[in-house]
């Protein structure tokens, strides 16, 4: 598989209000991070996964794919944003932001992003319900710069709602969907027994 999409896998929060590893959650006999990079590669994007809090606990689950730790994960997901764009080689073109924590995410929809961050524009952003724009979002190479640069907790939102770069917008229903809490994590696991 050639490296033009690569996925940046964010799985390095402490997941402190969900009192145990997100990435680990388990769906449909998947754990999350392991559901996260299938929908990936079903959207023909190779991923590379980021990890920071619970990196030895998490790493036995990831399998052969690139990993990296973020030693500055406490400092928020802008840093691990960046540290995934700074490990992406000269042939990536574009570059698919994925929250571990979205379990609703598809590769239909991650392959609409892709599709969407064409030569027109910068990034392709998934639009929610709720008129929010933000992750999985895909980003061109005339927003890597800017994504090294990421050093907050604001993640890649202020680039999307920016002026600076031309911004596709994937509308979808329900992908944006975050588990944070286990009372999210229990609604989630109702919503697929329904």
């Amino acid at each position: 598989m050639t490296e033009t999409t690569r996925a940046i896998i964010l799985a390095a929060g402490a997941s402190t209000r969900m009192g145990r590893p997100k990435a680990l959650l388990r769906v449909d006999g998947q754990t999350l991070l392991e559901r996260a990079v299938e929908q990936a590669r079903k959207a023909g994007a190779e991923p590379l996964v980021v990890l920071g809090a619970d990196a030895e606990r998490i790493r036995p689950h990831v399998g052969d794919i690139q990993v990296l730790v973020n030693p500055n994960w406490q400092s928020g997901m802008g840093t691990s944003i960046a540290w995934g764009i700074s490990a992406l080689s000269g042939q990536t073109e574009r570059a698919l932001i994925v929250a571990v924590d979205q379990p609703n995410v598809d590769a239909e929809l991650l392959a609409e992003l892709v599709d969407a961050c064409d030569d027109t524009v910068d990034a392709a952003a998934t639009r929610y319900a709720n008129g929010v724009v933000g992750v999985p979002a895909c980003f061109g190479r005339a927003c890597f710069e800017a994504l090294r640069a990421l050093d907050a907790d604001r993640g890649a939102r202020d680039l999307l709602r920016s002026d600076e770069f031309e911004v596709a917008e994937v509308p979808t229903a329900d992908a944006g969907v975050d588990v944070d809490t286990p009372e999210q994590w229990r609604a989630f696991q109702e919503s697929q027994e329904a």
